[in-house]
């Protein structure tokens, strides 16, 4: 069954097309990671999605519902989060104060107590931290932070913009597992990520974007293993 559901969206900044009849799909209990060269459109994707921008043409939609007809305040109350890149914590917060900040829709401050325990029982490497100022942690926690701060909103779409993105290879790795425990709790999860072998290691399915078109889709496993990966990549399939 579709959680999220892209048809032909096309988006610009004034003149420029970013993305050209973008159509893919997240069902539910997914992880599907999204791939390409820098400025293939992925980023320009995720912030339609959220609402940051809107498409020119085609539709998103989430459990039925038109995405492009709501605010990005509403998206988190449906059930759709982002984690942006770069993270955006408040560092002179601590973990727990970045924490509650994320459950800001009335359902979620309800349950705000109990999801942050699962928060921390996700990741321990934060649990210890929560009087700690964010901006006093390693790049790694911080990135566990907003990760942790997106799942006080309880969203059952979870949207990660580059989060391996500056981290070191065995704190990448330690990333890569919680977002496969995230997904074993039911939260689909759509992967927007340079680290394209270890996405798509932990994908059930992935599309490549190029020139804001999707040029190549399949499993995590057909994907790495397709002869046209690579020059998608590089921008040059």
């Amino acid at each position: 069954m579709s959680s999220l559901e892209i048809d032909s969206v096309e988006l610009h900044y004034g003149q420029v097309e970013a993305l050209r009849g973008a159509t893919l799909r997240v069902d539910e209990g997914e992880i599907v990671a999204l791939v390409g060269a820098n400025g293939a459109g992925k980023s320009s994707l995720i912030n339609a999605i959220s609402g940051l921008f809107r498409p020119s043409a085609g539709s998103i939609r989430f459990g039925g519902e038109d995405l492009t007809a709501l605010s990005p305040h509403r998206l988190p109350a449906i059930g759709v989060v982002q984690v942006p890149e770069g993270r955006r914590l408040f560092p002179r917060l601590s973990v727990e104060d970045n924490l509650a900040l994320g459950a800001f829709h009335r359902a979620a401050r309800a349950k705000s107590k109990e999801t942050a325990e699962r928060v921390y029982d996700l990741m321990p490497a934060i649990a210890g931290r929560k009087k700690q100022a964010a901006g006093t942690l390693s790049g790694g926690e911080q990135q566990m932070v907003a990760i942790g701060r997106a799942l006080m909103a309880q969203p059952r779409l979870l949207m990660l913009d580059e989060p391996s993105l500056g981290l070191a290879p065995i704190i990448v790795a330690e990333m890569f597992k919680t977002i496969k425990l995230i997904r074993g709790e039911g939260t689909s999860v759509l992967l927007v990520e340079q680290n394209v072998r270890q996405a798509l290691g932990i994908s059930d399915r992935a599309y490549a974007l190029q020139q804001g078109r999707v040029v190549l889709e399949g499993t995590g496993q057909e994907m790495q293993d397709s002869p046209m990966l690579a020059p998608a990549m590089l921008g040059v399939a």
